[in-house]
């Protein structure tokens, strides 16, 4: 029996797609018939999601994507130690999602090294410069900008790194300047 996996809104109207849903059932179904469901939002349960604040709301979607996980793992008989690690660790991490783009570059005299440093938020994604001494220790840190938290928003601004003397820079994916920071 080939079984299938099938993401619904409470009102059964769509798929859920890169949008946050106020309701979801996720069901496991064969061609024939469901053979399993869980309701995971409801409408009773999301009313307060945007009274809570940020580690919250992200606590909740967090939640949301670990039951989902489980749920499946049980009919697929996939094994759950490694998603209940992650679970844990962003857990411990207070949810938070920020990343390295690329590898840190050194600067021409290499006395620095710099990097740009990503922080995908709920209402926000920013973009910052990091510079680091050869101990790799922070010395300086410039916004160099925010948008949507949107890949389709953020992702043209994300391209290549460049030091030109005390100068780095990021261009976009057209070769826009998207920032520059300058070290002393």
């Amino acid at each position: 029996m080939k079984k299938h996996i099938l993401v619904f809104d409470v009102e059964n109207t769509s798929l859920i797609g890169s949008g946050f849903a106020f309701g979801a059932i996720v069901m496991v179904v064969d061609t024939q018939k469901i053979i399993d469901q869980i309701e995971l939002l409801s409408s009773e349960n999301i009313n307060n999601y945007f009274l809570l604040d940020n580690y919250e709301r992200k606590k909740k979607i967090l939640n949301f994507v670990y039951e989902s996980m489980l749920f499946l793992a049980k009919h697929f008989a996939w094994q759950t130690e490694q998603l209940t690690k992650a679970y844990q660790t962003t857990l411990d991490q207070r949810i938070e999602n920020d990343f390295w783009f690329g590898k840190l570059k050194s600067s021409p005299n290499r006395k620095y090294k710099a990097g740009i440093l990503c922080k995908y938020g709920l209402q926000e994604f920013k973009i910052y410069a990091v510079v680091l001494n050869k101990q790799e220790i922070e010395i300086e840190r410039k916004l160099l900008t925010s948008t949507k938290p949107s890949e389709y928003d953020f992702v043209d601004l994300l391209g290549k790194t460049k030091w030109d003397k005390n100068e780095f820079s990021l261009y976009g994916k057209k070769q826009t300047l998207t920032g520059k920071i300058i070290t002393v």
